[in-house]
């Protein structure tokens, strides 16, 4: 690799062309199979149910974090760890079976700041290999912060036995999400190979982890404040549509306005929340602490 200093345009240049390209998914990897979108539905639903139903049975945060760590070794690895990527300098040691001393390092060391596989997550949500991004970054033409630190990172992690990780983003309205799994002891080529089917069941394991967190656990993860600004009448009217088996006439005449009025309301917010659906309204203010939801509640 040529020792050249980096300018600052080559490491620009460097950083834009590997994070927003597809270059280093694994779904472009001529060794590894992509599942793609057309297999069965009713088969991935299933799957993302049960993994949704064994989590959310758990009832503390040492349960759930067995809990996760079971599915991933029947998925046929034997570590993970799963961060919110909007809080990468946040240490997150919770949701994770990796020794906590090389976790430990990670922080102390602060390789986050020069982390391209957190940088990855944060700009593509196509799952990746860990050891694709340092062949790459191995073959810059240039030495910088970030090869240097991203050098170390891959050092920490081969005195620990892991060789390379495979890592599935998730972005949803709550934030962007990395589930991270490897197997120990196992070198990159055998790696490869192991992970060919196990791309869209992660995702599913990483949307049932992040929906049982946040339900659950909400205190485990660091999450965003909410910015969202809407006013209380629409809010009241998606309260009483959240916690009341109502139709949108009901809606109306439990709270005294027309239905034009109630409808114009639930646009309202539908449109500051950036959603599509009166449902997603419902669980984004939820999730926000907008509104409560009393489960149970028929008052209608």
């Amino acid at each position: 690799m040529c020792s050249k200093q980096a300018s600052l345009e080559d490491i620009s240049r460097f950083v834009l062309l590997f994070v927003f390209s597809s270059q280093g998914s694994l779904t472009n990897m001529s060794t590894t199979t992509d599942i793609g979108h057309g297999a069965c539905d009713s088969k991935f639903e299933k799957t993302e149910f049960g993994f949704y139903a064994e989590l959310d049975k758990t009832l503390d945060l040492n349960e759930f974090s067995s809990g996760i760590a079971n599915i991933v070794k029947r998925l046929q690895f034997t570590d993970y760890s799963f961060i919110n990527l909007d809080f990468a300098a946040t240490p997150q040691t919770a949701l994770a079976s990796l020794p906590k001393s090389m976790l430990n390092s990670y922080y102390k060391e602060r390789l986050f700041e020069h982390d391209m596989i957190v940088q990855r997550g944060i700009c593509n949500e196509e799952a990746y290999l860990s050891s694709t991004i340092h062949n790459y970054v191995n073959a810059a033409p240039f030495r910088c912060e970030m090869t240097i630190a991203m050098n170390k990172l891959y050092q920490l992690y081969k005195s620990f036995g892991f060789y390379d990780f495979l890592n599935v983003p998730f972005h949803n309205h709550r934030g962007r999400f990395l589930l991270t799994v490897t197997i120990r002891g196992t070198n990159p080529s055998d790696f490869r190979r192991n992970t060919k089917s196990a791309e869209q069941s992660l995702l599913l394991l990483a949307e049932a982890i992040e929906h049982v967190a946040f339900d659950n656990y909400l205190d485990l993860l660091p999450r965003r404040t909410t910015n969202t600004a809407v006013n209380a009448k629409p809010l009241r009217v998606l309260n009483t549509l959240a916690n009341n088996d109502l139709t949108i006439d009901q809606v109306a005449q439990k709270l005294g306005i027309s239905t034009v009025t109630v409808n114009q309301h639930l646009k309202t917010v539908r449109r500051a929340l950036n959603v599509k659906t009166n449902y997603a309204a419902i669980r984004k203010c939820i999730s926000e602490g907008l509104i409560s939801f009393n489960k149970g509640n028929n008052d209608g």
